[in-house]
């Protein structure tokens, strides 16, 4: 949930590469996946002209190492961007079902993970596994639920390298 922007932006203080402390304002705050960042405002002089200056504010992002608090300073209400965490990645999820054959070795069939054909509690794999148990002897995989059509890019270019790579 975010809070509106405060009419003033409360005061921080910035820490110069050279050690002087200079107050400034602090319009907003986030998080990345390393560190805090503020985003620090400085009311300075701009020129307007040959004789003319105004005041003008430069803002910057600066890590949380580079800005102290000020004492007495409510800062819940600078807006403040979480770091949301990142989704899983896209993964195939398969399942594999141990099928008996009279007098030979079991043979395995693969299946997309939601196949209806699939048993039910079947050993799960991601493709990886998948991959290797399609290497046993007597594997394939299900024509029912297109596992066979979606497994065949990685099984073809296991067998047959790709020519154009580096060339």
């Amino acid at each position: 949930m975010s809070t509106a922007p405060p009419a003033e932006p409360p005061p921080i203080i910035l820490v110069t590469p050279t050690g002087q402390k200079i107050t400034g304002r602090l319009p907003g705050r986030r998080q990345t996946a390393r560190a805090w960042l503020y985003d620090v405002g400085l009311v300075l002089w701009k020129s307007t002209g040959p004789e003319g200056t105004e005041p003008a504010e430069y803002r910057q992002w600066v890590p949380a190492a580079h800005v102290k608090p000020v004492d007495g300073t409510d800062y819940s209400v600078v807006p403040t961007q979480h770091l949301r965490p990142p989704a899983p990645p896209p993964q195939w999820a398969w399942k594999v079902e141990r099928q008996q054959h009279r007098g030979r070795a079991p043979g395995l069939l693969v299946h997309v993970y939601d196949c209806p054909t699939a048993p039910p509690g079947g050993e799960e794999l991601n493709l990886d596994e998948a991959l290797t148990a399609l290497d046993r002897s007597g594997a394939r995989a299900c024509t029912e639920c297109d596992a066979a059509v979606a497994l065949s890019y990685w099984i073809n270019s296991r067998e047959t390298p790709d020519t154009d790579f580096g060339a």
